[in-house]
């Protein structure tokens, strides 16, 4: 049989309070589980969108107002779940993944199990390209799927008589959308109210 108290390292294991120490255990385990705060939790944004909606985004304090786009989940029902979010946060959603496509609300959103956007600013149709305005040259947006980044749209600027014919020297500006692209007036970012 085993010893009346057996010493493991600095452990002391009591043969009799085996189970009651296994449950012990368990308890805690559960009582910290339970503690855990809000913002640990996965929250699932499901919105119903005008119809034509060719996309669904959204984009909050949960994402560092990075427009993420949403699945698809029924005709015009879109849904994504965020790991981290916290149901105090303010958000809006998009037909594109920039903010020029954010829905007509006069002020951001906090967390509902469903949502019902009513207009588009703008809506955005994922097959097209669009011009941006530049001071010189030309610029175009283009969204871009892929399997190992975030799908995100991406801006190609090109000099005033380019050609292609001739070599230019190439800039590359990674995840630059926050210092190009200013949100709306009435977004939240980084808790404070853009005007």
């Amino acid at each position: 049989m085993f010893p009346a108290r057996s010493e493991f390292g600095n452990f002391y294991f009591k043969p009799m309070r085996t189970a009651k120490s296994i449950v012990n255990a368990i308890v805690c385990l559960l009582a910290v589980i339970m503690a855990t705060p809000a913002s640990a939790q996965k929250l699932t944004y499901t919105v119903t969108v005008p119809p034509g909606t060719k996309d669904c985004f959204i984009a909050g304090d949960m994402n560092a107002w990075t427009p993420h786009e949403m699945i698809k989940t029924g005709p015009n029902k879109y849904q994504l779940s965020i790991a981290e979010a916290q149901i105090g946060q303010h958000y809006i959603y998009l037909s594109g993944p920039a903010f020029t496509f954010a829905e007509t609300i006069s002020s951001n959103r906090t967390y509902k199990e469903t949502d019902t956007v009513s207009g588009w600013k703008d809506m955005w149709n994922p097959n097209e390209s669009r011009p941006i305005k530049v001071a010189s040259g030309s610029a175009k947006s283009y969204f871009f799927h892929s399997k190992i980044v975030d799908s995100r749209n991406i801006a190609v600027w090109l000099p005033d008589g380019y050609s292609l014919r001739q070599k230019y020297n190439v800039v590359y500006m990674h995840e630059a959308r926050c210092f190009l692209i200013r949100p709306p007036p009435g977004t939240a970012r980084n808790g404070r109210l853009m005007r």
